[in-house]
């Protein structure tokens, strides 16, 4: 253009600054320049590497933590870099830090550590790598237990709010299926683990006294009917016989009295029959009850039995004429005249002789025997 034999020189006005590159990272040495209209090789157009020496190391690299200002920002390990460190404060120099104290850096500053798992950064005694002390309210070993040994999830029994009957064991604790007759309660309900059907007694089977553990109506001393073949209280014994007096109810005339069988001795005139016969008030068997007849202990004194007239009154051998009661026994009554001896009075009857009176109180007698007595044989 100025006709000086040189196109496109150095001077011209529109001539550029390039910048080497010698590490080939996009990004010039401005402190090794260039003006040229166009580029010469090796070079680019801006001057921002700050270490032209280390392609890793230009405007648009990554700050990491190596002492090396890496993307040219005029600071070096900032805690903007990609591989900075969070520390934790560890004010109880146990080697593991507060999680809510910390610090970024690419360094680890003094009094902080890597670490962030203290749950008491006041106590040296607890941290992540202590024993625990079961159920004493401190968490030693920071897991967040102190009261479920077998992390079962539920807290051991003697602790505020727990309900595990036996916490070294996970397989134990409410809610957990039982197996019966095992002697472990694992639902930890506190019932007997040899009552299957909770009526309150142990299986037979395991030194208790129940004949049928899976029937809850069936135990010692259930309420039992005799003679329906089911025993409900386990006493076999007493199924056809409940007093025990060694006689079935069809034979015995009262199953819950022990005292009432036929093989009883009767007590007389106590009102109860104790040996089943029916009778309490005819000792001598005579037909007639003890309140009408005239001795209960002779089966021949009985009223208008021989000697004794209808209201049991001894009848003397010399009133017999009279008397109107046969002391012959021949069924018909005496005639006024004196007895034959015969026992056969009806031939002798004069029956206009005979005292009405006496007639009428000899008809009424037998009448009177004839309603009250139970035999009509007496004796």
């Amino acid at each position: 253009n100025n006709c000086a034999g040189e196109p496109d020189e150095e001077a011209a006005s529109d001539a550029s600054t390039w910048y080497d590159d010698d590490d080939g990272d996009g990004f010039g040495d401005p402190g090794a320049t260039s003006v040229a209209c166009e580029a010469p090789s090796g070079t680019v157009g801006n001057g921002d590497d700050c270490h032209d020496g280390d392609a890793a190391v230009n405007p648009d690299a990554t700050e990491v933590c190596d002492l090396v200002d890496n993307d040219c920002d005029d600071e070096i390990d900032e805690d903007t870099a990609s591989d900075v460190s969070t520390w934790y404060a560890d004010d109880d120099e146990d080697g593991y830090g507060d999680p809510d104290v910390t610090d970024v850096d690419c360094d680890q500053p003094s009094g902080m550590v890597g670490d962030d798992t203290d749950c008491d950064d006041t106590d040296p005694t607890v941290n992540p790598g202590r024993t625990e002390s079961w159920y004493d309210g401190t968490d030693q070993d920071c897991d967040g237990n102190d009261d479920d040994q077998d992390e079962d999830g539920h807290a051991w029994e003697g602790v505020d709010g727990g309900d595990d009957c036996d916490d070294a064991d996970a397989d134990v604790h409410p809610g957990a299926e039982d197996t019966w007759y095992d002697g472990v309660d694992s639902d930890c309900d506190g019932a007997s683990d040899y009552d299957a059907d909770g009526d309150g007694h142990d299986s037979a089977s395991y030194d208790g006294d129940d004949c049928d553990d899976a029937d809850p109506d069936t135990y010692p001393g259930a309420p039992d009917e005799p003679g329906d073949g089911i025993v409900t209280d386990c006493d076999a014994s007493d199924e056809y016989d409940a007093d025990g007096d060694g006689y079935d109810l069809d034979v015995d005339c009262d199953d819950n009295n022990s005292e009432v069988n036929p093989g009883a001795e009767e007590i007389w005139y106590d009102g109860v029959d104790q040996d089943c016969d029916d009778n309490d008030d005819d000792q001598d068997e005579d037909g007639w009850p003890v309140d009408l007849d005239c001795d209960d202990e002779d089966p021949e004194a009985w009223p208008g039995a021989g000697g004794y007239d209808a209201d049991c009154e001894p009848i003397d051998s010399a009133d017999t004429a009279d008397s109107g009661v046969d002391a012959g026994e021949t069924g018909w009554p005496d005639t006024g005249v004196a007895d034959t001896g015969t026992g056969d009075d009806k031939g002798g009857c004069s029956c206009t002789s005979a005292s009405p009176g006496a007639s009428w109180g000899w008809l009424l007698a037998v009448l009177l025997g004839v309603v009250r007595r139970r035999d009509p044989t007496p004796g």
